[in-house]
């Protein structure tokens, strides 16, 4: 089934995966996908295809671009739907879209950043409002090339019915340019607030370590329950962390800021690298933490942390499961994994999680976009077509696998040269049958004689979990 010919560069189906909140903008009990659109729409854009029966449909798909405000321009740099989140901001019903458009000017202030809000409704998305940070109630202000809404994620992080916004800014903290902090908006009865925020940082009380130049705290967001007690957590990576003060290498390291009763703490808070869990030096190519989720895998209320680094071995990349229990991280205690072949494949370019075949415990999936497929030996084969697996939830054994590409059958398509199958998926109840579906992108796919144009496909949830049957494309 063909998503009636529609044509897209699919490089943002960026919703958080780990977030519990569907993407049901209309209210009509099955999820919706939002995905960025680039370089399409100079400006970008985000495509919106809403869930029916039958699964996705690009009939009545709707479009949104970065509107004109009294202190945001939108040129061609905007990078409009660099990041994506959605959920229930305003608890009406009707699950509401943030778009982070990290180089949009505010005022003078170039790449200054700015998310744009969209309200659900039984229609369609309506645009609310702007936020950045020279909005009064934020506990900070725009500066050069902080790029504000570079990531984003949806989550309840304390007691109330509403959704937060988690927002990712290059921060300077004190005078250290680029150290990184991350922005939380309340939800509210009027939708997202800046009341109460409190940017979160290295040198945030609690936090381990200390904000440096350069560190990128919270270059990379996931949400999640790790420790049992209700409440959403959020990881961080801090993208160029270096592992003594005095190391001018920047390896890369993931930490975790506990959800509660008011909000997030630095309560338990822990900090791993990539030494932690191989017991090796630190790669500085490794991309340790540029994808993480949260999945409880094996059924203990729990949830285990999920962190790829798809640049380690030379570009083949890992993903790594740090098993938790009681919230409580044993680095020693993971499992890599990753596709195998020979090459570059780009393991853990992308991570979701979710039970697809409903018996009670969370799978994950595991993109490996630059794989070869169909290799034989180490010769053949199509080069960068890509894949995703699958990790049935378990008793702790990641054997009970499942792989998919543009090879297998049903899959509509075919493996092509460089498409990159799984470089970014995304996770929801497209049809409203009980189990939820997965969206993979193919961002530099040919289709219809549209060179590099990208296509997305859809394998549905079933009792067994993921299959091909009825697939969209």
């Amino acid at each position: 089934m063909k998503l009636s010919n529609a044509v897209f560069v699919a490089l943002g189906i960026l919703f958080p995966a780990a977030t519990a909140h569907a993407s049901d903008f209309n209210g009509d009990g099955r999820a919706d996908l939002a995905m960025a659109v680039q370089p399409t729409f100079e400006d970008g854009a985000v495509h919106v295809l809403f869930g029916t029966a039958g699964g996705l449909t690009s009939s009545g798909m709707q479009t949104l671009l970065a509107q004109p405000t009294p202190v945001i321009s939108y040129p061609p740099v905007d990078t409009f739907g660099a990041a994506i989140a959605a959920g229930g901001f305003d608890n009406d019903g009707f699950d509401d879209l943030a778009v982070g458009a990290p180089d949009a000017p505010v005022g003078d202030v170039v790449r200054a950043g700015a998310v744009f809000v969209y309200r659900g409704g039984s229609q369609r998305l309506v645009f609310d409002r702007v936020v950045h940070q020279d909005v009064k109630s934020i506990a900070d202000k725009c500066e050069f090339d902080e790029r504000f809404g570079m990531t984003l994620v949806a989550a309840k992080f304390d007691d109330d019915n509403f959704v937060d916004l988690a927002v990712g800014v290059l921060e300077t903290v004190g005078k250290k340019p680029r150290a990184g902090a991350v922005h939380v908006f309340r939800g509210s009865k009027d939708g997202l607030t800046g009341v109460k925020d409190r940017p979160w940082h290295q040198d945030s009380p609690g936090i381990k370590d200390r904000a440096e130049e350069g560190d990128e705290f919270g270059s990379t967001l996931a949400v999640g329950g790790v420790d049992g007690d209700g409440h959403d957590d959020l990881v961080a990576q801090i993208r160029r962390e270096r592992r003594t003060h005095e190391d001018t290498t920047h390896f890369g390291a993931i930490t975790i800021l506990r959800g509660g009763k008011k909000g997030l703490s630095a309560k338990q808070n822990v900090i791993h690298d990539l030494s932690d869990l191989w017991g090796v030096p630190p790669d500085e190519q490794a991309r340790f933490g540029d994808t993480l989720a949260v999945c409880d895998f094996d059924h203990d209320g729990d949830g285990d942390l999920l962190i790829g680094a798809p640049g380690m071995n030379g570009g083949n990349g890992l993903a790594f499961r740090i098993e938790s229990t009681g919230g409580v991280f044993d680095a020693t205690n993971n499992v890599s994994m990753g596709a195998s072949g020979f090459g570059a494949a780009g393991n853990g370019e992308s991570l979701v999680v979710d039970d697809f075949n409903a018996d009670g415990r969370q799978d994950f999936v595991v993109g490996s976009p630059f794989v070869t497929v169909g290799q034989v030996g180490g010769t053949g084969g199509t080069i960068g077509a890509g894949q995703v697996i699958v990790k049935f939830g378990g008793d702790g054994d990641l054997s009970d696998s499942k792989l998919f590409t543009r090879a297998t059958a049903d899959v509509i398509g075919e493996p092509l040269t460089g498409a990159a199958f799984g470089y970014a998926m995304h996770v929801a109840a497209f049809n409203g049958d009980g189990h939820d579906d997965l969206a993979a992108a193919a961002p530099f796919d040919t289709y219809l004689g549209y060179t590099l144009c990208g296509t997305m496909n859809v394998l549905y949830g079933s009792s067994t979990g993921l299959t091909a049957s009825n697939s969209q494309h």
